[in-house]
């Protein structure tokens, strides 16, 4: 008789189990890393209003008379 080694069948275990199809990305962020700071007045570089383009929707970010900033669509 032989003495065989039985591995599971990946197929019938767990989802958390399986290994990954693919290496993780590299780019991406981890949960713990803190997100970037972008000080306000280096993005309106000196004006009161600047125009963002995010997903081609185009948004306004304005500096008010008090110093309060909005972002508008």
């Amino acid at each position: 008789m032989t003495d065989h080694k039985h591995e599971p069948d990946p197929t019938t275990l767990p989802p958390a189990q399986h290994p990954p199809t693919e290496p993780p990305t590299v780019t991406s962020r981890t949960p713990f890393d803190p997100p970037r700071v972008i000080d306000s007045e280096t993005i309106l570089a000196g004006q009161r209003e600047v125009w963002i383009r995010h997903q081609q929707l185009m948004y306004r970010l304005r500096k008010t008379s008090s110093g309060k900033l909005y972002l508008t669509k």
